[in-house]
């Protein structure tokens, strides 16, 4: 299982002002078994501020001994907010003999949008589905498509249309 890691290393400085908001962290499995291996004096200020958070039913880990918890956000919206299993995942790593990337895809842009598409895509209804903070959320998602008034948490917009490229936008 992954987690959360801040951590001081040297002599860097000790991170601090971190914000962690509008995210949204979601385990499928229901396998998430740690949030964070974020030690006492190895971090300052951490803000988490309306993220969603899914453990396929499971209880949310909370680790007395890290400084950054699930607990620590204060507007917390947890629930399921239906995204697919990655378990069928296919990395797309380049295929020299078919001139693909893994899935297919001709272009690493190609298959980056089918992963979005396929795995960030929370499922309507969802919980976090129109439940970010506006204010804290950026104006675009993952796939540069404008958010709604009333944003979803994490990375992909369900609604937004069109895909921002530089020479204007793809699909609609």
């Amino acid at each position: 299982a992954y987690a959360m890691r801040i951590n001081h290393e040297g002599a860097n400085p000790v991170p601090t002002g971190l914000a962690f908001r509008g995210n949204l962290w979601a385990d499928t499995a229901g396998t998430m078994n740690d949030f964070s291996d974020t030690l006492a004096g190895q971090v300052g200020t951490v803000v988490l501020a309306r993220n969603g958070y899914w453990n396929a039913g499971n209880p949310l880990p909370n680790d007395p001994t890290d400084v950054v918890n699930i607990t620590n956000d204060a507007s917390a919206v947890t629930g399921n907010p239906l995204l697919p299993s990655p378990a069928a995942l296919v990395t797309p790593v380049w295929n020299e003999t078919s001139g693909t990337f893994g899935g297919g895809h001709a272009t690493i842009r190609a298959a980056f949008v089918a992963l979005v598409e396929a795995y960030g895509r929370p499922g309507a209804g969802g919980a976090g589905v129109g439940a970010a903070d506006p204010a804290q959320m950026p104006a675009t998602d993952i796939l540069g498509r404008m958010r709604d008034a009333a944003p979803d948490l994490g990375a992909y917009e369900i609604g937004a249309v069109g895909v921002l490229f530089a020479n204007g936008f793809e699909g609609a």
